[in-house]
């Protein structure tokens, strides 16, 4: 989940405008902690919804609803979190309603796309 956040911070960062001169500045640090805290936030949020959805248990990730139902509750409220507290990159694009539900919408099925792909490409699925 973690890894997820970072990737899509780093897409995000891609598409912000080049400095005139390339330097770690204030803003810089302050995203940076924005970002970590959200990746706190949905790291909190995947292993507290995890253990109710049980997907930590032996087999746990072999039933695929179970990681579905953790990645369609954890997003929603993790992107959420992140647009109320203004962090990037879902904090900074959605200014309007709709943008917000897209937003919330991409950054789930991102979430569920990732963990899906981690599942496949760490358990015995492939092999």
């Amino acid at each position: 989940a973690a890894c997820h956040a970072l990737a899509r911070f780093f897409v995000f960062d891609l598409t912000l405008p080049k400095k005139a001169i390339p330097r770690f500045e204030i803003e810089d640090l302050i995203m940076l902690s924005n970002l970590f805290s959200s990746v706190v936030v949905l790291a909190f949020l995947w292993t507290t919804i995890g253990l109710v959805t049980r997907v930590f248990e032996d087999g746990g990730f072999a039933f695929p609803t179970r990681l579905i139902t953790t990645s369609a509750i954890a997003g929603p409220l993790w992107v959420s979190v992140e647009i109320l507290c203004h962090w990037p990159p879902a904090g900074i694009t959605a200014t309007t309603t709709d943008s917000m539900v897209m937003a919330i919408v991409i950054g789930t099925v991102g979430l569920s796309s990732t963990m899906a792909l981690g599942r496949i490409f760490s358990s015995k699925f492939l092999f």
